[in-house]
């Protein structure tokens, strides 16, 4: 660290160091000026009380490290709270005692080079209720730095928890990812057999493309947690092009997204397992012609994601479906990213229908380089 960095470092810390003392400073003068000045009738130098406080001040600028060293040592908490409380207890009057014989022998000039008779009994004998004082500055520091400390635990808390969060949502999205991977794979590499058994040679080179995109989404996806709802809306179009090699005529699907919604981040792979539910539970269970919706858009500053799809009848009733691997990997990811400000809701009761809808907060808006 070069002295320009310590400089920086130090020179605000100092600043509020000595301007906290003056402000302790003028509060003790003042509050000791109201209090003679009820009790006497005559004229009081202000000054007089000003330089007593000033001196009990200065004693305690360098103490203040003497109660910080202590406070860090003897900690006021679990089976030691009574063995510190009890030495911070002997500090405190020691540090009174100390600030008082302090303040007499500089008041009867010890300091400059006199020495007076009787300078211990004046110690003693001037030990009155006064001196109390020294006792709340002493226990104020140590409730302020009580408060830094809790303050400093519950931040360092916050920060963990974010981070171990983050992980809980990356080791999810890992997870779905593999998951996804080899049913995948298997299903668009069938649907390319069927293209070129059918001599169609162009529809395979661009399922072949669409495939290789979506495999590239994945490979990235853990790295990424948070995309634009854009790039998501990519991924779930080239994701239904190649179910709709697979099912013909049998699929409908329509993607609707809301202009100002595509730079919203939304989590990554957030609409997959829903698209991939819809198609599973609801289109491959049919014998006559489905559809798929995908819909989002702006509300109340909230963002509605929701999937629709059509589904044979009493099949789309199967609660089970909220406790699958997919869904409920969705819901945790959710919590862990936005807490209780997001919400997932499950309509399956429908005979012939399955709605999913996600509210999500509105995240800063993604601006492309």
């Amino acid at each position: 660290m070069t002295w320009r960095d310590r400089f920086l470092y130090w020179s605000p810390r100092v600043a509020l160091f000595l301007l906290a003392w003056t402000a302790v400073w003028l509060v003790l003068t003042a509050q000791l000026y109201m209090m003679v000045a009820a009790s006497q009738p005559r004229p009081i130098r202000v000054s007089g009380i000003a330089l007593g406080q000033l001196v009990r001040v200065v004693f305690w600028m360098p103490s203040t490290f003497l109660v910080i060293w202590a406070f860090r040592h003897w900690r006021i908490t679990g089976s030691g709270a009574l063995p510190a409380t009890l030495k911070h207890l002997a500090l405190s009057l020691a540090l009174m005692f100390a600030n008082h014989a302090f303040r007499i022998m500089y008041f009867q000039g010890v300091f400059s080079g006199r020495s007076f008779d009787r300078l211990w009994q004046n110690i003693v004998l001037g030990f009155n209720g006064v001196v109390a004082t020294d006792l709340a500055i002493y226990w104020g520091i140590i409730g302020l730095l009580a408060l830094k400390a809790y303050a400093q635990r519950e931040q360092s808390l916050e920060v963990t928890t974010a981070r171990l969060q983050a992980s809980l949502s990356e080791a999810q999205l890992r997870a779905l990812q593999g998951q996804m991977k080899p049913h995948f794979i298997h299903n668009a590499l069938n649907a390319v057999a069927a293209l070129v058994k059918d001599n169609k040679p162009d529809a395979a080179v661009d399922t072949l493309a669409h495939i290789s995109a979506l495999l590239r989404t994945l490979s990235d996806a853990p790295g990424r947690n948070l995309v634009p709802l854009g790039e998501e809306e990519q991924f779930i179009r080239r994701l239904l092009a190649i179910e709709q090699v697979r099912f013909g005529a049998k699929l409908e699907a329509r993607i609707e997204i809301a202009e100002d919604c595509r730079g919203v981040l939304v989590p990554n792979l957030v609409l997959q397992p829903l698209v991939e539910n819809a198609i599973k539970h609801g289109i491959s269970r049919r014998t006559r012609p489905g559809r798929v919706l995908v819909r989002a858009r702006g509300e109340n500053g909230r963002l509605i994601l929701e999937v629709f799809n059509d589904g044979p009848k009493h099949a789309a009733s199967d609660d089970k479906l909220v406790h699958g691997v997919g869904l409920a990997s969705l819901v945790q990811r959710l919590e862990c990213i936005y807490g209780t400000a997001a919400e997932a809701t499950f309509d399956f009761k429908q005979e012939e229908e399955a709605r999913v809808t996600l509210r999500l907060p509105l995240q800063p808006t993604y601006l492309p380089a």
